[in-house]
C-alpha cells in the first residue's frame, strides 16, 4: 500500500522534555508514512530534532468564551447521548461534576475541530491523537460527520483509568470507541480495562496491544554490585503524591545492607533531601533533573543493582523498561500494567500497594545477600524482557506498519 500523511497530535512534543517515548517512535514512523506533520500547542522550549519529512503545526485555537457556540454544545445529539449515560450509570451525587466535565471537554472538542477544519491538511490523511482526550472527541465528532476518514488514539494511564481522576470520570469513551478505527493501548491490563468498563460498551473489534518501549544502549552492561560492596538503587520520577518517593527513602533507611539510593527527578516543593545528616548523606544522593540522555549517560557509567518504583498507580513506567534494558531488576507495587514487565522472582519483585517500609527493605536485604549466580540471572531476566517486549525497534516498527495499513 502507498505510504500517506499521519497527522500526529501531541501536548508538547517535540518541544520541551515531556512525551519522551516518542523520540524513538517518529523515526520508525517517519519511514513509514510520506509525510508526517506533529500537531501541539505553541512553546517557548527548545524543539528537539525530527526527521526531515517531520513538520509542526501550532494549534492555536480561540480560548475566549463564546455564548453561541456554548449553548450549542446542549443541542448536540453527541452531548445529549452523553448526559444520558450519566444519569444512567453514575451515583445520583456525582451527577453534577460529571455533567460539568462532560460539556468542558465538548466544548473544548468544538474549539479543536473547528481549527482542524480550517487546515490545509490530505483528506485523506490518518490522524493520531498521543493521548485520548478532547482532542479525541473532536476527531470522533469530525468523523461522524465525514470531515476527516480515520483516526486512532493511544492510551496511557490518566486517560485510561477512571479512577486514576480526582473525580472518577473520563466523557466519551463510549463515542470515541465506536468512531475510532484504531484505540491503542501500552499494556494488556488497559486493554481489557477499556472492553470490560460499562461506560464503553462497545464491540468493535478496534482494540490493539502496542507497547512502547525503549533504545538500546551500545554500552556494555554493568555489575549489579559496586567494588566497595554496596548496592546502587535508582529511582526516577517527579516527587509527588502519587508517585510515594518519601516511602522509598523510609524503606531506605531501614535496610540493614549497605546501600545508595539514588533519585532523579524534580523535588517540586518536597523537602525530603534537605538538611540530610552526614549519615544520611551517605545513603541517600537526589540528582535533580536529568535530561534522558544524561539519564543514559549515567546509567552506561555507573553500576546499578535494583531500581525502585512504589507509585500508587501506573501504566507501564518507561523508566522500568530504560532500568531493564541495562540489566537492572526492579521492583514495584504490582499495580495496573506493572505486572505485565516484572515478573516477580524473575526479573524483579512485586510488592503489594499498600506495603510497608520494613517489609519491602527486608526484600532488599534478601536481594543483597543472593549469590551471584542468582543475581546474575535476574539481571539477565530484565534484560530479555526487555529486549522481548519492550524493544522500541521491534514494538514501534509493528505499530507503524499495522496503522500504515489502515
Amino acid at each position: 500500500m502507498n505510504k500517506k500523511e499521519l497527522i500526529l497530535i501531541t501536548t508538547m512534543f517535540p518541544f520541551g522534555k515531556k512525551e519522551t517515548y516518542l523520540e524513538a517512535e517518529i523515526p520508525i514512523l517517519s519511514y513509514e508514512f510520506d509525510k508526517i506533520t506533529i500537531v501541539c500547542p505553541r512553546s517557548k522550549e527548545p524543539q528537539r530534532k525530527l526527521p526531515e519529512n517531520v513538520s509542526v503545526v501550532h494549534s492555536e485555537t480561540d480560548e475566549s468564551f463564546n455564548l453561541l457556540q456554548a449553548i450549542g454544545c446542549f443541542f448536540s445529539i453527541v452531548f445529549i447521548q452523553e448526559i444520558f449515560k450519566i444519569c444512567s450509570q453514575a451515583k445520583i451525587g456525582n451527577y453534577f461534576n460529571f455533567f460539568k466535565i462532560a460539556y468542558k471537554d465538548f466544548y473544548r472538542s468544538s474549539k479543536f475541530m473547528r481549527w482542524i477544519q480550517q487546515q490545509d491538511f490530505d483528506k485523506n490523511a490518518l490522524y493520531y491523537n498521543y493521548w485520548t482526550d478532547f482532542r479525541t472527541l473532536s476527531l470522533a465528532r469530525l468523523k461522524k460527520e465525514g470531515s476527516i476518514k480515520k483516526f486512532i488514539s493511544r492510551f496511557h494511564r490518566w486517560d485510561l483509568y477512571f479512577e486514576a481522576n480526582e473525580i472518577p470520570y473520563l466523557p466519551f469513551r463510549g463515542f470515541i470507541a465506536n468512531e475510532a478505527d484504531l484505540l491503542v493501548f501500552i499494556s494488556e491490563h488497559g486493554l481489557q480495562y477499556i472492553k470490560s468498563h460499562p461506560w464503553v460498551n462497545s464491540n468493535k473489534d478496534n482494540l490493539y496491544l502496542a507497547r512502547l518501549g525503549t533504545t538500546l544502549s551500545a554500552v556494555e552492561k554493568k555489575n549489579e554490585i559496586n567494588p566497595n560492596g554496596v548496592l546502587s538503587i535508582v529511582s526516577v520520577s517527579s516527587v509527588i503524591p502519587r508517585k510515594r518517593v518519601e516511602l522509598i527513602k523510609d524503606t531506605v533507611m531501614k535496610i540493614d545492607k549497605p546501600v545508595i539510593w539514588y533519585h532523579f527527578g524534580d523535588k517540586k516543593d518536597s523537602n525530603m533531601f534537605d538538611n540530610l545528616s552526614p549519615e544520611d548523606q551517605k545513603k541517600i544522593k537526589w540528582m535533580g533533573v536529568f535530561s534522558n540522555e544524561k539519564l543514559h549517560e549515567w546509567y552506561a557509567a555507573n553500576q546499578v543493582g535494583l531500581f525502585v518504583n512504589l507509585s500508587l498507580s501506573e501504566g507501564v513506567p518507561v523508566s522500568i523498561m530504560e532500568a531493564m534494558s541495562y540489566g537492572i531488576p526492579a521492583l514495584a507495587c504490582g499495580v495496573d500494567g506493572i505486572p505485565e514487565i516484572i515478573k516477580h522472582e524473575f526479573n524483579g519483585f512485586l510488592v503489594e500497594l499498600y506495603c510497608k517500609e520494613q517489609d519491602v527493605a527486608k526484600l532488599i536485604s534478601e536481594f543483597i545477600t543472593l549469590p551471584e549466580d542468582k543475581k546474575k540471572e535476574f539481571r539477565l531476566n530484565a534484560y530479555n524482557t526487555w529486549n522481548e517486549y519492550y524493544n522500541a525497534e521491534k514494538n514501534f516498527k509493528k505499530f507503524a506498519l499495522t496503522i500504515k495499513d489502515l
